[in-house]
């Protein structure tokens, strides 16, 4: 159901429930029809719910391989010699498997929503190429390496903010639906 479809569902139901209360006592249709309708606000709730929830992880997962990404640049910086040169590549292996197959495995659980799979696998792509060249480069030029694992951060907080917006919207037929229920409510 569109946003438009749950206002007037909750028109019509705020209508039975006026048109019970005129009377001592509703007809056995508009219980039925009221049941009806109030079971489709609750399938609003649950479908909203279990769609919000697929954004979970991929979030999740790109917000702590940013972070991942930011930490290893500020290591590098802050690198004084080459002893910490082996802790480093190891933390750009793990980002590279954190970015290439992780947060890969977690966009899937949008994939029922094609446009917005298939933007994160976009922003995926482009963040674990980033990764890859920065592991690459980090011992031929670290300048290099710092400007990839930027590059990743930014395309990881692009994938966080366009995955953000689009669980918002997902919530929005949700909220705007409670929201006529209260409005409802204080002008009955």
């Amino acid at each position: 159901m569109s946003v438009l479809e749950y206002s007037v569902l909750i028109s019509e139901l705020f209508k039975i429930v006026k048109k019970a209360l005129q009377r001592r006592k509703a007809s056995e249709e508009e219980i039925k029809e009221l049941q009806t309708k109030l079971f489709d606000v609750v399938r609003l709730a649950h479908d909203t719910a279990v769609d919000v929830l697929s954004y979970i992880n991929p979030i999740n997962t790109a917000v702590a391989a940013s972070v991942h990404a930011e930490e290893i640049q500020r290591m590098i910086r802050q690198q004084s010699d080459k002893s910490m040169n082996d802790a480093i590549e190891e933390s750009l292996w793990t980002l590279r498997e954190r970015t290439d197959r992780t947060l890969k495995a977690n966009i899937m659980n949008i994939h029922r929503f094609r446009s917005d799979y298939e933007s994160s696998i976009e922003y995926q792509t482009r963040a674990q190429k980033h990764v890859a060249e920065a592991y690459t480069s980090f011992k031929k030029n670290q300048r290099t390496s710092l400007d990839d694992l930027k590059a990743a951060e930014e395309e990881l907080d692009a994938l966080i903010n366009f995955l953000l917006r689009r669980m918002e919207e997902q919530l929005r037929p949700l909220v705007d639906t409670y929201t006529k229920l209260a409005e409802g409510k204080r002008q009955t």
